[in-house]
């Protein structure tokens, strides 16, 4: 059901990615997936997720971590890729760390849904 539902090109938006600290390329995780360019600090906005009901390219291409660097929150209706931790950018040519989040938080997120963890 993940893969159908982040397979699905119809709920998908453009979002320039120049302005953003990143960029899609092969993920060792899984197909495609978004890559830090340039350092990222702890509860940095990374990117629009989804406006307007769309995903953007971030919202399409953040790939499932158990342990994720980054999650998802709602900001005046609409859903915003955040730093987790400190996330490392390019270094000697190198791809920076992979975007990850949790999909059961993203999930919820976009479903306004409360997840209590204890």
């Amino acid at each position: 059901q993940v893969i159908a539902e982040s397979e699905n090109d119809k709920d998908q938006i453009t979002l320039g990615l120049e302005e953003c600290k990143i960029k899609i390329d092969k993920s060792p995780i899984q197909g495609k997936g978004l890559f830090a360019t340039s350092s990222i600090k702890a509860g940095e906005i990374i990117s629009l997720a989804r406006y307007g009901g769309y995903r953007t390219q971030a919202g399409r291409y953040t790939n499932h971590a158990l342990i994720p660097n980054s999650f998802m929150k709602e900001i005046e209706g609409n859903i915003y890729l955040i730093a987790g931790r400190d996330i490392d950018g390019c270094k000697g040519g190198e791809l920076g760390e992979e975007i990850t989040i949790d999909y059961r938080q993203a999930r919820a997120e976009s479903l306004k849904e409360v997840i209590c963890q204890q």
